[in-house]
């Protein structure tokens, strides 16, 4: 085999070049637009899918206020308030595996985990709504983990939560502008 280079074919008229220009940007365009006819870019989506996601363990941060740029910058708030609201139920779930994961290496007849089991049947899942408030909702979802609740009925009730709170402010947004 020859030291030489393969020659990549080249337009041969202006026009040709041209065509394929626009065939390449075009491209990029769709890649970088996830709803046509919007500035909803998936940049922005990745961005807030990893805050939400982030916001819901114990980092300190509040994924509010990227949910609310980016429903003001596109103009929509269907696809941004579904993605903040995947990522902030994921990384509830990583909370919850964490905490299940901590209470197996826990004796099983600890008066702690009894107790915490205790408590979080006498107010029920139902109180998985209040998983998106900010500290309370961290312990809650740590909670449900260390008492065992089932995964799914967890992954509703927080969904649930959740949802509506990305709703309320998607609509408060709305309101504002």
């Amino acid at each position: 085999m020859s030291g030489r280079q393969p020659i990549l074919a080249q337009p041969r008229h202006a026009h040709e070049a041209e065509a394929v220009g626009s065939r390449q940007s075009a491209v990029a365009g769709q890649q970088s637009t996830i709803v046509r006819g919007s500035n909803l870019s998936t940049v922005a989506l990745v961005i807030l899918f990893a805050w939400s996601f982030a916001a819901a363990t114990i980092l300190p941060l509040a994924s509010e206020v990227p949910l609310a740029v980016v429903i003001r910058q596109s103009g929509q708030w269907h696809v941004p308030v579904a993605v903040a609201t995947v990522g902030n139920v994921l990384g509830a779930c990583t909370t919850y595996w964490l905490a299940k994961a901590a209470t197996a290496a826990v004796p099983s007849g600890s008066a702690r985990v009894r107790q915490v089991a205790t408590r979080l049947a006498s107010y029920g899942p139902p109180v998985l709504l209040l998983s998106w408030v900010p500290i309370i909702g961290d312990v809650l979802v740590a909670l449900a983990g260390a008492a065992g609740v089932p995964f799914v009925t967890f992954v509703v009730w927080v969904s649930l939560g959740k949802l509506g709170r990305y709703i309320a402010v998607a609509l408060a947004v709305a309101a504002a502008s």
